[in-house]
């Protein structure tokens, strides 16, 4: 798990398997806004939106690096 931090919010890249625990989901510092992980046939990225989550896209990505700078440029975006 790799874990990256701007704005105070964190992005979480999770290899296979790997899951996010409470604590790291409500860490009171920088909270989990953004978690992008492995599927079967691409990857996914989902956005935490006060106590909900959802899906950036229909579709997955290539690769890990570009869920991640879809979902930075959203971020940075607002």
């Amino acid at each position: 798990m790799r874990k990256f931090v701007s704005g105070a919010v964190a992005f979480y890249m999770l290899d296979k398997g790997e899951k996010l625990t409470k604590n790291e989901i409500f860490h009171r510092y920088d909270p989990v806004r953004f978690v992008i992980w492995p599927r079967k046939g691409g990857w996914d990225v989902m956005e935490c939106v006060g106590n909900e989550w959802f899906r950036l896209s229909d579709s997955l990505f290539e690769s890990e690096n570009a869920a991640f700078v879809f979902a930075y440029e959203k971020f940075c975006a607002e």
